[in-house]
């Protein structure tokens, strides 16, 4: 049974319209939207990506993920295959035809440095999308077991949830 939330994260982009769906109601969402957009493609990102790329090949929707780390499950990419497979380095794409026969198509990010700026002197011990799944309660208690140290931490999914206060 499917809890439909109303109030999903929705920003448009050039007269495309993207939408945050939390991750626990990818499946009951990603149906609605697609019932409703009747959506020409959909890209995913790794997390979720597995739901987003069954959904395309039941519905014949193409389905391009964007690999953004390695390694990857042995079958992840072969369970529900993606029509297009993108991966953000040379490293990434040797890697995923090497260990997996998958090939792929290289987008670097769109920022790169020759050398990455960096502070004089680091200022806090960060963390970007707190949530225990990345981390955020390993976090916490590093923090409370470092006082000698700031932390900061930045929002990422967290926001897309109900309010919980600080991660």
């Amino acid at each position: 049974t499917c809890n439909f939330r109303h109030d999903l994260q929705q920003r448009s982009h050039e007269g495309m319209h993207v939408f945050s769906v939390p991750y626990e109601q990818l499946r009951c969402e990603g149906e609605r939207l697609i019932r409703t957009l009747s959506p020409q493609l959909i890209y995913t990102v790794m997390l979720g990506s597995d739901c987003a790329m069954q959904m395309g090949q039941e519905h014949g929707i193409p389905t391009v993920v964007n690999i953004c780390k390695v390694p990857v499950g042995p079958r992840y990419l072969k369970a529900q295959p993606p029509t297009k497979v993108l991966a953000v380095s040379t490293y990434v794409q040797k890697y995923l035809r090497g260990t997996h026969g998958v090939e792929s198509t290289v987008v670097n990010p769109v920022v790169q440095f020759d050398a990455p700026p960096l502070p004089p002197q680091p200022q806090f011990i960060t963390i970007f999308n707190p949530v225990e799944l990345k981390g955020g309660k390993m976090f916490r208690e590093l923090a409370s077991t470092m006082p000698e140290h700031r932390f900061a931490w930045v929002p990422g999914w967290d926001i897309l949830r109900e309010p919980t206060g600080l991660p």
